[in-house]
Order: C-alpha cells, then structure tokens, then sequence
C-alpha cells in the first residue's frame, strides 16, 4: 500500500505574511476609493457653487449619522457638502 503524504502545513509567519499582504492591498484600494470620492466631490463643489443643496430628510440623517461617527475634526479635513458645524456631535 502506498502511504500519502500530504502537504506540509502553512506556518504561523506564512498565514501572517499573507493576511498582512491581503490588508494592506485592501487597505491601498480603499486609500484610492476615498481619494478619488473626494476628487469628484471637490470638482462638484466647485460646479455647483456655494448655493445651498436640497438634501431630502433621509439624505440629512445618513449624513449626520454617518458624519456623528467620524467626529467633527476629522470632518473638517474632508471635503463635504454640509458644515460639519450643522451636525450635533451629542
């Protein structure tokens, strides 16, 4: 009978290298995604001017919930549509 070997296990260091190469990619991508987002919101600003959005209801909440989360002072590096002032951070 011949005896099958199977194939030796991935060590602890490998399945690290790995799962820190695939966060770091994902990482990367998101970096690109939020550049590009912040862009495109740059050049709608600039088009639309300074005159005051109409944002729906549910627009408003997502945003201030959304927004709430991040904190003012991280708003206020960002690019955004509303006054990061106008959502209560309480």
């Amino acid at each position: 009978m011949i005896k099958q070997t199977s194939p030796a296990p991935c060590t602890t260091s490998a399945k690290s290298f790995i799962i820190a190469t695939v966060a770091c990619w994902i990482n990367e991508r998101q970096t690109q995604r939020i550049e590009f987002l912040c862009k495109q919101l740059e050049a709608y600003q600039r088009i639309a001017g300074t005159g005051r959005l109409p944002f729906t209801d549910k627009e408003r909440r997502q945003l201030a919930v959304l927004g709430k989360a991040l904190g003012i002072e991280e708003l206020r590096k960002l690019p955004t549509l509303v006054q990061p002032e106008t959502i209560r951070m309480n």
